[in-house]
């Protein structure tokens, strides 16, 4: 049979193993992550390597990471609990690459009621306040 699946494929190659070894044990480390972080984070980070013990983790700007960062103890005892020796559990922010391609700001339009309720809050500020012109300006954009 000629088509064989990917994973037959690795598995029978020798010269492959250790990099399907590698594998492996990222995805396993990946579940163990996805297992403890909240979802809000897991969807804006990745666990990115294993070696000598250490487990990186790319957060995709500075605030994933700090919060993260708040996470390493729980992280530590899981991922030695369920999946490798770890010495380590490392936080880096790795910004994820678009192709070169950079996405359009969505433009969301507002409800009706909620523009009415915007109107309203900027009425009943006072004429300098920079609160009424950051909302007439939210309004006049949108």
């Amino acid at each position: 049979m000629i088509a064989r699946s990917l994973r037959a494929v690795l598995d029978s190659s020798a010269e492959l193993a250790h990099t399907t070894t590698h594998v492996r044990r990222l995805m396993a480390l990946q579940r163990t992550f996805a297992a403890v972080a909240p979802d809000y984070l897991t969807s804006a980070s990745r666990v990115a390597n294993y070696y000598s013990g250490r487990i990186i983790i790319h957060a995709d700007n500075g605030a994933v990471a700090a919060k993260l960062r708040h996470l390493v103890p729980r992280l530590y005892s899981e991922f030695v609990k369920n999946c490798a020796e770890v010495t380590e559990v490392r936080i880096r922010v790795q910004a994820p690459s678009h192709s070169g391609t950079r996405k359009s700001a969505t433009r969301r339009i507002l409800a009706d009621g909620t523009r009415a309720s915007l109107s309203e809050l900027a009425e009943s500020l006072p004429d300098e306040a920079a609160l009424r012109r950051a909302i007439r300006k939210l309004l006049e954009r949108n």
